[in-house]
Order: structure tokens, then C-alpha cells, then sequence
């Protein structure tokens, strides 16, 4: 992780969940991963993701 939000979850809807927020927010998805059944996504917040 690089000091950014890691969300994991077990909840097979989480995916398309986080691509709604994504959506909304426009925070950016910048991982998401798939390991042993839990999804674990990595999130930049808008104002972090403008500067890149």
C-alpha cells in the first residue's frame, strides 16, 4: 500500500459497488485485486488524482 485507502471485502457486489462511488466522486480506482475470494480495491481521492 502507498498511504492511500485499501478497502477489502468479501461481498461480490463490492466491485461494481466501488465503480458507482467511482462514478460519483471521482475518486480513482486505482487497484483492485482478487486474491483467495476477498476483492481488495486502492482508492485515490479526486483532489489527489487532479494533481497527478
Amino acid at each position: 500500500m502507498r498511504g492511500l485507502p485499501e478497502v477489502a471485502c468479501c461481498d461480490p457486489g463490492a466491485a461494481k459497488d466501488f465503480e458507482h462511488v467511482r462514478g460519483t466522486t471521482g475518486h480513482r480506482l486505482l487497484a483492485r485485486d482478487k486474491p483467495a475470494g476477498t476483492l481488495t480495491f486502492e482508492i485515490r481521492k479526486r483532489d489527489e488524482a487532479a494533481a497527478d
